[in-house]
């Protein structure tokens, strides 16, 4: 080995190590994400087996449930509404995080058209993840209205932002015209 060679080697072990970190890091991540709803769904499930177990497994039609929906696990049993809107509401600080960080990345290098549509995906998806948090964290008895509200917001944010995830996606693809990429000079 001569020393050209050698220093080769090290960029190329030292490279190695970074995509390990990576990849730990991505772990970590994923389990950023799936571990504290999991805690806050088995808790809650816990809880209302423990403290609850009537209202949970039998329905008003007087039927026996072995595994009950969420919503009458959480519905009006005191603490494991608190621990589900606790829980989840902590939680879905991430997912929006994630929404400002998918405005970074898809509105990188682009101008024009597909910047303003990279810009309107990043801005649904931001709002869909807060209305998903405030339909979890504010129940239909508690306030009805804002409930309906956050629902139909719900629902009309995840159509559009999956529509304008197509419409980046075909830009991306099919329309360089619309790419704006810098350094174009079309």
């Amino acid at each position: 080995y001569n020393i050209e060679e050698a220093g080769m080697m090290e960029r190329k072990e030292m490279l190695m190590l970074r995509r390990e970190r990576s990849s730990l890091n991505a772990m970590s991540i994923v389990y950023i994400f799936l571990v504290p709803p999991l805690i806050t769904f088995v808790l809650s499930f816990l809880l209302a087996f423990s403290f609850h177990w009537e209202n949970v497994t039998q329905t008003h039609c007087h039927n026996w449930q072995f595994f009950p929906s969420m919503s009458s696990v959480i519905g009006n049993n005191t603490p494991e509404i608190y621990v589900w809107r606790i829980g989840i509401t902590t939680y879905g600080a991430i997912p929006i995080m994630m929404a400002l960080l998918h405005l970074g990345v898809t509105t990188d290098r682009r101008r024009g058209v597909s910047r303003a549509l990279a810009v309107s995906t990043a801005v649904a998806h931001f709002a869909n993840y807060l209305s998903l948090n405030l339909l979890t964290s504010i129940s239909s008895s508690d306030d009805y209205d804002l409930h309906e509200l956050s629902f139909i917001a719900f629902l009309a944010s995840n159509m559009i932002f999956m529509w304008l995830e197509i419409l980046c996606e075909i830009s991306r693809d099919y329309g360089a015209d619309l790419r704006g990429v810098e350094g174009d000079t079309g």
